[in-house]
């Protein structure tokens, strides 16, 4: 009997700190003014990390191509990923702009529209390993990594300005101490 009721106490616990935890996430999530698609996208971050990636080298680029996370592309494409060839599945079309010999063009484009985060995020993970190896091998350094994605074979964007954007950005969220207390908690 008394194995029962250690057990018990044991998951009440687990489920009191688990509440407590995502109290603590909610807290840090609204004096960010973050969207629940951003809470999403921290949620899955173990995912990148057990890939080795630094939080902030996913965050700040999907904080870039989604403006805060505020315009995800459909669902859960944080990172404007446009349809590829032999994607069958679900697209959004989307009217965005690239520049073309340094002049801004608005045009209307088709973006993957994940099902999932977790689908998404691996996709990404994917994505940056095939097309932009001097990103993927710096992984861990978000300037880097950053460099890498306009530097090789490949350019992630067409924005000249790119890596400046992105480093910028990096540096203001890096020192956010509401965002540094929430990457301890997930």
């Amino acid at each position: 009997m008394c194995n029962i009721f250690s057990r018990l106490f044991k998951k009440a616990n687990k489920e009191d700190d688990l509440h407590k935890k995502e109290c603590k996430i909610n807290e840090l999530c609204s004096k960010l003014m973050l969207p629940d698609k951003g809470k999403t996208l921290l949620k899955h971050l173990h995912v990148t990390r057990e890939d080795g990636f630094n939080d902030f080298t996913i965050l700040t680029q999907a904080w870039h191509e989604s403006g805060r996370f505020i315009k995800v592309i459909g669902e859960y494409n944080y990172w404007g990923i446009k349809k590829p060839r032999d994607w069958t599945g679900k697209v959004y079309k989307v009217r965005t702009h690239e520049y073309i010999n340094n002049k801004r063009v608005n045009m209307d484009c088709e973006f993957i529209d994940f099902s999932a985060c977790g689908m998404a995020v691996a996709w990404w993970i994917d994505l940056v390993k095939r097309l932009y190896p001097d990103a993927y091998k710096n992984r861990n350094n978000p300037v880097l990594f950053f460099e890498g994605l306009v530097s090789g074979k490949y350019k992630y964007a067409t924005d000249p300005f790119y890596f400046n954007k992105l480093n910028t950005l990096y540096k203001l969220i890096s020192t956010n101490a509401y965002l540094l207390q929430l990457l301890d908690i997930v």
